[in-house]
This record gives structure tokens, C-alpha cells and sequence, in this order.
């Protein structure tokens, strides 16, 4: 069963990119648009992270029905806080299993 990504959403990646492995756990952190375009900024368990369309999203993600509380009220402001909250353990609860 496919489920509506949001922010907060855990997923999983189904296939190899350049910021995740196959099966790697990450976190829907913003939802953005740019140029009209809706995309969605995930954050893996290794600290990368990088946007998605949302066909991006259906084809190498699989969207759980887990959702994390202390990401849907985060508020991105750069990528370089993002990496210091990621460092300081903000995120650590959405890795776990």
C-alpha cells in the first residue's frame, strides 16, 4: 500500500542514487515549490540529503505510514543548519527502528 508523503514521512529508498542506498531509512523535512513545481526535501540516514519530485518520490521511495513528530514541526532554513540539527541528533528518532 503506497501512502501520501508529508512532512515528517519516514521512507525508504528503493533504488541506488547519489545521496542513498537501497533500503536506507530518511525523512521528509520540507515540502517546497520552485518554479511552480512541488518538491520534497528528504534527509537520510547517513545525513545526506537531496529534493524530490514527486515522481521521484513514487518511483524510488517507498512511503511508509510512519510519520515523525519532531520533524513535522521543523522549519528549514539552509542546508548548513540542517547538517548541525542532523549532527546534533534532531533527527536520530526517525533512524531507529
Amino acid at each position: 500500500m503506497a501512502f501520501e508523503i508529508m512532512k515528517g514521512s519516514i521512507v525508504r529508498a528503493r533504488v541506488h542514487t547519489g545521496v542513498c542506498d537501497v533500503g536506507m531509512s530518511g525523512v521528509c523535512y520540507e515540502i517546497y515549490e520552485l518554479s511552480g513545481r512541488f518538491g520534497y526535501g528528504i534527509l537520510f540516514a547517513d545525513g545526506r540529503a537531496d529534493g524530490f519530485s514527486p515522481d521521484e518520490v513514487r518511483r524510488m521511495l517507498e512511503v511508509t505510514e510512519r510519520i515523525s513528530p519532531v520533524v513535522r514541526d521543523y522549519i528549514f532554513t539552509n542546508v548548513c543548519q540542517l547538517d548541525v540539527d542532523y549532527r546534533q541528533g534532531r533527527f536520530r528518532e526517525c533512524f531507529e527502528k
